[in-house]
């Protein structure tokens, strides 16, 4: 919006400046991630389908959101995921029509293996690069993945995304490539932009159901900012829903009760949420080759950090998840719907090392069918809303969690990974039956960190936003982040929410 010297844009984030430099290493993620300084630090509530456990949502509070703290991994979902928000009534949002913003936003890397220019470019702003390191645990990942019948997949974004291969991640040479680095960072002395950090907002300003402005609170003080031509909120699927409650935008009743006077009655606001979420097989490898062989032992974490700096390489150049696999959990699934991140490491819990060498196969449902819901507790903007994810609260999610997890299973069992696989930890061998697996789930899953929905797009006037983006209702307001997707897509986040800024600013761009 910015390009346009006649427009001012004033950028405001409740967080702060990137300050901490293990931001901008692709392997700070494991110090970063739940780094209270620069999180919001949510959870949900007890869930009542994993036997009453709150379960940790992370979410970035700082310039780049959580883009700047996740996993790095480029995955842009399958397309009959935008052809069924198509067929949901958003006719300008089907694969053909997303496409081109996905390519838009790509800079593939000069060094990267050739793909398909159909589906790629190099041309746009967010870097996008080959996992820099090969490894023998995810090489032998990939080859006991074939000796399933699960073919190799050097393009997870390209023509199909089943098969097994590595991941591609967004970093840029040796750091992380966000947001803020590919796109806010090369304009922020543009003259017509201003940024403010530490700016909570605290409600949308609304006359005459016109939003004019924001209320936020800035060093201690509470300020109002007039916006003469539109309000865009960007503070994703948990903020944005809660920012609209708090500006008297929901549901009526529910507002009421806690004393917020309804200026548009919207009681979709905060409900359709969705999530991945994923449960671990934890291996004990027989050679002192896994990740957590190099973080226990002093000399080895000194070699990574020489391998990083002197060759741009080892895992603290590519993050989390080197490799991964897109799965179909059983004969009768017509695409793929299991996800499995594949990890030369293991985890006691979520960012604690186990104490032996390790390997992991994170195993996700795709497209769960389970919802859940975020409101606000009270008037206050500092209390943090009520998030229930209803996780496994539809049978058919539980069933195909388990499902995958046994084909991630039998992948382990293969012959390629003979020489590496001493036993399985967790969930164990002796637990195999169905009521096992489900008990292991309940007691062990956790969130994929990939929320989304909660601002619905759609054609009814009971979804949130029309696919313009524009809030139902209340003119000047527009909810641009991965809270407008009507069902959640088949993999990693991250790339179709840029993807969605990407159409959203063109479309803001073109209107009058």
């Amino acid at each position: 919006m910015s390009e346009n010297s006649s427009n001012k844009v004033l950028l405001l984030e409740a967080g702060q400046k990137q300050l901490n430099p293990l931001l901008h290493i692709p392997g700070g993620y494991f110090k970063t991630i739940f780094d209270k300084r620069i999180n919001w630090n949510y959870k949900t509530q007890p869930e009542k389908n994993l036997d009453g456990r709150e379960i940790l949502w992370p979410r970035g509070r700082l310039l780049g959101g959580t883009g700047s703290i996740n996993g790095m991994v480029y995955i842009r979902g399958q397309e009959d995921d935008y052809n069924t928000w198509k067929s949901l009534g958003n006719s300008e949002w089907g694969f053909e029509s997303v496409l081109p913003y996905f390519k838009k936003s790509e800079k593939q890397h000069k060094k990267n293996i050739a793909l398909n220019n159909k589906f790629h470019s190099s041309s746009g702003s967010l870097s996008i690069t080959d996992y820099p390191d090969k490894n023998f645990l995810c090489d032998a990942f990939i080859k006991a993945s074939e000796e399933l019948n699960v073919k190799r997949n050097i393009d997870f974004n390209g023509a199909t995304q089943e098969g097994a291969g590595y991941y591609q991640i967004t970093t840029n040479n040796w750091f992380r490539s966000d947001t803020l680095a590919a796109y806010l960072l090369p304009v922020k002395k543009r003259p017509n932009l201003k940024i403010l950090t530490d700016a909570h907002i605290t409600k949308i300003i609304i006359k005459d159901k016109r939003a004019v402005g924001v209320e936020c609170l800035y060093s201690n003080k509470l300020i109002n900012l007039k916006s003469n031509k539109e309000v865009i909120l960007c503070a994703g699927t948990i903020n944005s829903p809660q920012i609209l409650q708090l500006s008297g935008i929901g549901d009526a009743e529910y507002l009421k009760t806690h004393g917020i006077e309804p200026v548009c009655n919207s009681p979709e606001v905060g409900k359709n949420l969705q999530d991945h979420l994923q449960c671990q097989l934890v291996y004990k490898c027989a050679q002192p080759i896994s990740i957590n062989d190099d973080l226990l032992s002093f000399f080895r974490k000194l070699k990574l950090a020489f391998r990083y700096v002197l060759f741009h390489t080892g895992p603290l150049a590519g993050g989390p998840s080197p490799a991964g696999a897109f799965l179909k959990s059983s004969s009768t699934t017509n695409r793929p719907d299991i996800q499995l991140h594949f990890l030369p490491l293991s985890l006691q819990r979520p960012g604690v090392l186990d104490t032996f060498s390790g390997y992991t196969f994170n195993v996700s449902q795709s497209r769960p069918l389970s919802r859940g819901e975020i409101n606000i507790i009270s008037p206050h903007p500092s209390d943090p809303p009520k998030i229930v994810a209803n996780y496994l609260e539809d049978p058919s999610d539980k069933l195909t969690l388990i499902n995958g997890m046994n084909v991630a299973r039998d992948i382990a069992n293969a012959t390629a990974f003979d020489q590496f696989r001493n036993s399985e930890i967790r969930p164990g061998g002796l637990i195999s039956s169905y009521d096992g697996m489900l008990e292991y789930v309940r007691q062990n899953s956790t969130s994929l960190y990939h929320p989304v929905g909660t601002c619905r797009m759609g054609l009814e006037d009971t979804a949130v936003v029309d696919q313009n983006l524009k809030v139902k209702g209340i003119n000047g307001l527009r909810v641009a982040d991965a809270s407008i997707m009507p069902q959640i897509i088949s993999g990693n986040t991250n790339a179709a929410t840029v993807m969605i800024a990407e159409k959203a600013a063109d479309l803001i761009k073109l209107s009058k």
